[in-house]
């Protein structure tokens, strides 16, 4: 993200209610980048991804997948 041009980054996540199974939440995210450079004329670089975190216990610990 360093370097003269536009660069472009954004995230989101859901914080699901809490389950059945005890105290346990599940929060989806995803993010998405897209950047131009004058470097590289009229190319634009795009990132994505997806994952997800598990609360066990409330926020006293996490398990992330990405």
């Amino acid at each position: 993200m360093i370097g003269t041009g536009d660069a472009w980054y954004t995230q989101a996540g859901l914080l699901l209610p809490k389950t059945n199974l005890a105290n346990i939440r599940f929060q989806p995210f995803a993010e998405f980048s897209r950047q131009t450079f004058d470097r590289y004329g009229s190319s634009a670089f795009l990132y994505w991804g997806a994952g997800g975190n598990i609360f066990l216990d409330g926020h006293h610990s996490r398990i992330s997948l990405k």
